[in-house]
């Protein structure tokens, strides 16, 4: 009899423990999915991050590109501005020497 009770006793602490068993199997398969999920989700904003980080590299470096061109253009401008003033202020010494030289004529005529 002892051992009937103590039979049925470790039964049904086994039956239990089966149904423990068996919750926690449900309880992992369902966090496997939720991981399997949050995995592809994680996976999905990495290539959409790594899609974006590309345009914004490849819109970056035309921006440089441009930059480097429009700096250049600027150089160019500047070189032809300081030619365009020395060939003025030549002109202008030429002209004022022309004035001088006039002036000197006519005062010395009077």
């Amino acid at each position: 009899r002892r051992i009937t009770s103590s039979i049925g006793e470790h039964n049904a602490e086994l039956t239990k423990l089966q149904r423990l068993n068996d919750k926690l199997e449900v309880a992992l398969r369902e966090k496997a999915e939720e991981l399997s999920r949050a995995r592809q989700l994680h996976g999905e904003e990495v290539a959409r991050l790594v899609e974006e980080l590309r345009e914004l590299k490849a819109s970056y470096e035309l921006k440089i590109r441009e930059y480097e061109e429009l700096m250049d253009i600027r150089i160019q401008l500047d070189q032809e501005i300081a030619t365009y003033r020395a060939l003025l202020e030549a002109e202008l010494d030429e002209l004022r020497s022309t004035l001088d030289s006039t002036r000197e004529t006519l005062e010395a005529e009077t």
